[in-house]
């Protein structure tokens, strides 16, 4: 028997924003060598990181595939060392970066798999996070070197020193955990969206 009242459609497709603050423990370091003879290290290391991003994918009864993607900002520390003593050096400072995130991720609905109780997801996440770690180079003056030091051959009055990319970018692979509050089916209004929390 059909009552001719059509059966609500379930929307497939699933839209949202997502705000992100983390602490970073990730270094990068690069040494360099000269002939006077002396190494010169450039180290950098992101300490936090914000992001805010817009998330969409495909949604079905048992979880979610998603596609996400947008910025990111955070500080950057900065150091040099060199075992030059005859050379005078002027280091990088500690700066603010920014750049972008793009990442994939899944879920699946817990309450169906394991018998937690409704509203409970969890997922797997990939991020790929690319910075801009600025362009600071370090200058290099004379001190107590001959004029024949190699930083000074070019320049009497010195050189700058800087790594050949400015690019920080590293990945990161998640398991998140997500909780939706469930409305009674009973008393809840038809196409009420709920938000949910969700930890990584």
């Amino acid at each position: 028997m059909n009552d001719g009242a059509a059966a609500p459609r379930r929307r497939r497709f699933s839209f949202g924003a997502v705000a992100d603050h983390r602490a970073v423990n990730l270094g990068d370091d690069v040494t360099a060598f000269s002939s006077t003879p002396a190494s010169h290290t450039f180290t950098c290391d992101p300490n936090s990181l914000t992001s805010l991003r817009a998330r969409g994918g495909w949604a079905s009864r048992a979880g979610l595939l998603y596609a996400t993607a947008g910025l990111a900002w955070g500080e950057m520390d900065q150091s040099f060392t060199t075992t030059n003593t005859v050379n005078a050096f002027t280091p990088m400072q500690d700066r603010e970066i920014d750049g972008h995130q793009v990442g994939l991720g899944c879920g699946v609905k817990l309450g169906d798999v394991w018998l937690v109780g409704a509203g409970w997801s969890m997922g797997l996440e990939y991020i790929c996070t690319e910075l801009d770690d600025g362009d600071d180079p370090v200058a290099v003056g004379a001190r107590t070197a001959p004029s024949t030091n190699p930083f000074l051959i070019v320049d009497p009055t010195g050189t700058d020193m800087k790594r050949t990319m400015d690019l920080f970018a590293y990945s990161t692979v998640g398991i998140t955990l997500d909780w939706r509050p469930q409305p009674d089916s009973k008393t809840a209004p038809r196409g009420r969206r709920y938000p949910s929390v969700a930890w990584s």
